[in-house]
């Protein structure tokens, strides 16, 4: 899509921020290239969560018939949830944002354009409409980076950190890093392999003596 945009010169910066981006001044390139792909991809990702979610959900409650601990996993869903609510609701609103954009582009510009052609408000051809919103376009910005920012709150984790630490080292770094209690835990096998068991005590054989081995021998009788 980066490269159709290019080809076709869709390119066009913003007059009120000077950012360059897609549909600034061409609705239509606004539409094609940047409102429908961001909503089906906000619409696809939101069924994949929520099928994500109820699948846990159901493995959650299985675990807990079980009696086994769930900590870890109430955790997990804990951050799933929260990000993607950090990221789901900027990107709604981002595509109300450009909605709104695609509205005032098809009809502000061109009233505009023609009132000015034909000697402007003054001359009393036209009347001059309403003034869009620049708060609208405020907010379209700042959700951008609200997006940005809760990926990188996603990304940037001590786990992730200790892998680049890893990858980038190549296993040249001088001392490795040390396993913590829960690392440690974690790497335990669930079921510890069986010891052997305890060898047979030995068995001595003691011969009886001379004086014992007669006791048992039959008398003669007189």
């Amino acid at each position: 899509m980066t490269i159709v945009v290019l080809v076709t010169q869709k390119v066009d910066a913003s007059e009120l921020s000077g950012i360059c981006s897609v549909g600034n001044t061409d609705p239509y390139a606004l539409l094609a290239f940047s409102l429908i792909p961001k909503t089906l991809l906000v619409f696809l990702g939101t069924c994949f969560v929520i099928a994500g979610f109820a699948s846990m959900c159901r493995e959650r409650d299985s675990f807990r018939r079980r009696g086994t601990d769930t900590s870890k996993l109430d955790k997990l869903m804990f951050k799933m949830g929260l990000f993607c609510l950090l990221y789901i609701f900027p990107a709604v609103t981002q595509i109300l944002c450009d909605i709104y954009a695609f509205n005032t582009a098809k009809r502000w510009y061109p009233t505009t354009i023609i009132c000015k052609r034909s000697g402007g408000v003054e001359s009393g051809h036209c009347h001059r409409p309403h003034l869009p919103q620049a708060e609208i376009y405020h907010l379209n910005l700042m959700m951008s980076l609200a997006m940005g920012a809760s990926c990188a709150m996603w990304v940037l984790s001590p786990k992730t950190l200790l892998s680049w630490h890893r990858v980038l080292c190549c296993g040249m770094c001088r001392s490795a890093p040390q396993k913590t209690a829960s690392t440690a835990a974690a790497t335990r096998p669930l079921l510890e392999p069986p010891t052997a068991p305890p060898p047979h005590p030995p068995s001595h054989y003691v011969p009886m003596s001379t004086h014992s081995q007669n006791a048992w021998r039959p008398s003669k009788v007189v």
